[in-house]
Formats: C-alpha cells, structure tokens, sequence
C-alpha cells in the first residue's frame, strides 16, 4: 500500500473515531491542519525517510487530540439539581446538602483529602466532621470547612455565607474571614470586600420552611429572593423599591404567593410572557 494511503488511512480513523465536538470549536480546520503538516509536498519521500513521515504524523495527530482533549474536558459535573422543589442530596462521604429551588449543585476535581462542589443557587449544608476538606466555591469566593452546619447563597453574582455550627472560612481575592456560628459574610464579587454581620437563623433558613421572612427587609432584596426561588423576572417601580416590608411570605405556589404580594403592595402582577411579570400600583 502506498505510504500516503497508509497515513491518510490512520487520519479517518481517528477523525471517525473523535466523534462531533461541541458547537463553537472548528474541529475541520484543525482536522485540515494535522492533514497538511503529515503531508509531503513535492516529490514523493524515499523509503529510507519513510519512518520520518510515521513518527511526524503520529507527534502531530497526538498533539491535535490532546488539544481537543484539553478544550472539551471539565472539571464540574452536576451531581443534584432542584428545580421547582427542593433536593436533598447525600454525598456519600458524611455530609447531606439540601439545595433550595432552582439550584444546581456540581462537584470539581480537587486534591486527595479535599471534598469540592460549586453551587448555583442556595443550599443549606450539614458536614460531619471526617478529617477531610470540605469546600464550597462560587464566582464570589471560596468557604472551607472540616465539619459544621452552614448555609451558602450564590446568585447574581453575590455570595453569603451562614454559619450555624462550627466554624467557616471564606475567603476571595481581597479578604480571609473565619465565621463564628449566629454570623454571616456577605460579598458582592471575588474582588469586593467581605461583609461580616449577625443574623438570625430563622430569618437565613426560611426558604426551607418555604417562607421568606421580612425584618424590616427593602423591597428590592426580597424581591431578588423571589425572582431566584421562582426562576422568574419581576418589575415594579423603582418608587417601591426601597420600601420596607415585617412579615411573612409563603413560598408556596407561585401565582398565589404574587397575588399575595400584589395585595400587600396594593397593585397587580401582569404577566409578559417568558416568566416576567410587572407590577401595576392600582390607579
């Protein structure tokens, strides 16, 4: 068989064999490219320079697929998603996670002795103490404990942190903090500051309840908590925004607790389609 056949024989097979890749990757160019360096040009090469083409297209063909490799390999993998209910996830190795409705709970690589997820969303999560590492990581920050009962809050960009039990550290690019139980750590971002206040822990785990309860509480913050928990989009006039709210509020099915909302507010939720709804003050 002719030795260009040979390679180019080779080449389909692992192209066959690679399967499709994810969208946004031009795995023909690359294909195209590994093609064109194993090629000779010219003249055809003699024998005794065949083994020379063999070890270049095996080095570049090698090289191409550790590329994709590198590109289409992940170090995160949902292990527990909530979506309208909450989920309560047990890892297997001491702790239970209770995520909060429309979470996601992914487990990442980390080193031996380091238990690590990422949440998006919020959870509340009881650790025994094994030894190992365990931490929890968002776009905010890093939290590491070894056995303790607290509870994390991811959305928006924003992170907090609530410790029951134990002890907690957490730390991003600015700050290190350590927790003590009845304390919270609040930060709008890997690279802002660390905010460490009390709070109370009925007011922190109420979502578990499925209740939001309101202290004096800015309409704009409860109605993030909202928006999160019920996977929707809220609008209402900026006028309200900065009104404060003391109760309770059922987390219960979703048109029931707006319609709640809209009498307490003295207005109307209007939906728009796409899980977006306006708040209209009565005229």
């Amino acid at each position: 068989m002719n030795s260009d056949h040979r390679i180019d024989d080779l080449l389909a097979r692992y192209r066959a064999e690679t399967g499709p890749v994810v969208s946004g990757f031009d795995a023909e160019a690359l294909w195209n490219r590994i093609e064109a360096e194993t090629r000779p040009s010219g003249a055809a090469v003699g024998h005794r320079f065949l083994w020379l083409r063999y070890a270049a297209a095996f080095v570049v063909l090698m090289g191409g697929l550790w590329l994709m490799t590198l590109m289409f390999a992940t170090t995160d993998h949902p292990v527990a998603v909530a979506k309208s209910q909450q989920v309560r996830f047990d890892t297997g190795t001491g702790a239970v996670v209770t995520l909060r409705p429309n979470s996601v709970l992914d487990a990442m690589d980390a080193p031996e002795g380091v238990e690590r997820y990422r949440i998006s969303g919020e959870a509340w999560f009881d650790v025994e103490r094994t030894g190992r590492t365990f931490e929890v990581v968002t776009d905010a920050g890093t939290i590491r404990v070894l056995g303790t009962r607290f509870s994390v809050r991811n959305w928006k960009g924003r992170t907090r942190v609530y410790l029951a039990e134990g002890l907690v550290g957490f730390s991003n690019a600015t700050a290190d903090v350590v927790l003590e139980p009845g304390f919270q750590a609040e930060t709008d971002g890997d690279t802002a500051p660390i905010r460490v206040e009390t709070a109370p822990q009925e007011r922190v785990t109420a979502w578990m309840r499925e209740e939001l309860v309101l202290d004096g509480t800015p309409m704009r913050e409860w109605l993030a908590e909202l928006e999160q928990h019920y996977g929707i989009e809220l609008s209402v006039p900026d006028s309200l925004l900065d009104d404060t709210y003391t109760g309770r509020v059922i987390l219960a099915d979703r048109d029931r607790t707006l319609e709640t909302i809209a009498l307490t507010t003295g207005g109307l939720f209007h939906p728009l389609g796409d899980n977006r709804y306006r708040l209209d003050p009565d005229p």
